[in-house]
């Protein structure tokens, strides 16, 4: 039997757990632990990458939407400014309108007021006339006048 040399800072084999002839073996995974963390860390910067990158993508589109509500409005407004001054226009050009037709009224209520007295006057004249003929006529002593020689 061979005897090993037994040194005094060496503790009883029984309580060293760690204590082999030998310190590794074939297919075993001594680094399993630190490829699974570093894994891990991978992982967790990638998903914090993902979020970070989710996070941009809906400030952005939050921001494309807020630019597109303000230009829809600011056209909605261009819009309605556009229909207010087309109703103005209407309303300015329907009260000209009824101006031109009550001036254009009077002028014919007017014209035609005239030549009801011209021929209410021309009618009176007329009567006036045959009247003073008839009279003319009528009056014997200016038939007299008239068909008898004198």
């Amino acid at each position: 039997m061979k005897r090993t040399r037994e040194v005094l800072h060496y503790k009883h084999p029984e309580d060293r757990p760690d204590l082999s002839g030998c310190t590794y073996f074939d297919g075993e995974d001594n680094g399993e632990e630190q490829r699974r963390r570093k894994l891990q860390q991978e992982n967790r910067e990638f998903l914090m990458k993902q979020m970070e990158e989710k996070k941009w993508k809906q400030d952005f589109e939050k921001k494309q939407d807020q630019m597109f509500d303000q230009q829809r409005l600011h056209f909605a407004k261009l819009q309605n400014q556009a229909a207010e001054s087309y109703m103005q226009n209407q309303r300015d050009m329907t009260k000209a309108a009824m101006q031109t037709n009550v001036q254009i009224n009077s002028y014919k209520n007017d014209f035609e007021n005239k030549n009801k007295k011209d021929e209410q006057q021309q009618d009176r004249q007329e009567n006036t006339w045959a009247t003073q003929t008839r009279q003319n006529y009528v009056d014997t002593s200016n038939m007299n006048k008239y068909y008898l020689p004198q």
